[in-house]
């Protein structure tokens, strides 16, 4: 993949869209790679709990897929923000896990993205003492942390 050629795409996209970027860093976000938005404007970016973040790479993938037939898929975060709620939600699904293994009952977590959960999931996916299920429909869907009977 062209980095500099998704940078570039990304910065162009914000200017016709009004948003001021200072600049575009590309790096390893827990083993995917992600172009992080550098911007003052990073409430228009993010939106309220993430939802215009959501959106953001939804269009940025298409776009840059157009433009790039063999990129499917382009993973953005902006000044951080996917970031540190990965590291949170990462600190917090490890103290879950904590606790149904002292207390061998499962927890249901709350409703996430696919994004999301496939994170959990992989953090467990070699743990021997928890095992991770995803439950519900749509947007209810959740991930349920169970404690693994050997």
């Amino acid at each position: 993949m062209d980095k500099q050629l998704v940078k570039n795409l990304i910065k162009e996209f914000l200017e016709k869209a009004g948003v001021l970027c200072t600049d575009v860093e590309d790096k390893d976000l827990y083993n995917v790679l992600t172009f992080n938005i550098l911007t003052p404007e990073a409430n228009l970016l993010i939106g309220k709990e993430g939802k215009n973040l959501q959106a953001l790479n939804t269009i940025l993938s298409q776009m840059v897929s157009v433009k790039i037939p063999d990129v499917r898929h382009v993973n953005v975060d902006v000044n951080g923000y996917k970031e540190n709620a990965i590291t949170d939600l990462r600190l917090k699904t490890r103290k879950i896990a904590d606790d149904v293994i002292k207390t061998k009952t499962a927890i249901p977590l709350q409703p996430m993205s696919a994004y999301e959960r496939m994170l959990v999931h992989s953090m467990f996916s070699d743990d021997f003492q928890i095992e991770t299920e995803s439950a519900g429909e749509g947007p209810e869907r959740h991930i349920i942390i169970k404690y693994r009977v050997i």
